[in-house]
């Protein structure tokens, strides 16, 4: 059997600090080792999410370009009816004027008719000269 020489209390302490400092060090290696893969587990995760977070807000984009473009155009209509509308309520209202100036016409229409008929019947009463010496 071979044995060791005697060491001091102070070789002792060093070796000792020795052992914790490698076990120190081989634990920041395996630290180290876990957080790069946690990095590369993190990377990847985030590209994952950031697909289809870039397709949502492309396609949100596109929604409000479309909901712009038919406000745009419902606003365009909307302008083109109120004037349509205006447009609609001035013939409306020069066609009230005429009427107003054609009330009453009704009746004198029928007062003329009737006088117009009063001389037909008259002219028919008269003797038909020109019919009755042709016929001679």
């Amino acid at each position: 059997m071979t044995t060791e020489p005697p060491t001091s209390p102070e070789q002792e302490n060093d070796d000792d600090t020795i052992r914790k400092m490698e076990g120190l060090i081989k634990t920041m290696e395996e630290l180290e080792f876990a957080a790069t893969d946690a990095m590369g587990d993190l990377v990847k995760l985030l590209d994952k999410l950031n697909d289809p977070s870039m397709e949502s807000m492309n396609l949100a984009l596109d929604h409000l370009l479309v909901q712009d473009s038919a406000a745009q155009d419902l606003q365009e209509r909307t302008s083109e009816s109120v004037e349509a509308g205006r447009s609609m309520v001035n013939a409306s209202l020069e066609l009230m004027e005429v009427l107003e100036e054609t009330e009453g016409l009704e009746e004198k229409v029928k007062t003329l008719r009737r006088a117009v008929d009063g001389v037909v019947e008259s002219l028919k009463l008269l003797p038909r000269q020109g019919h009755d010496s042709a016929m001679d």
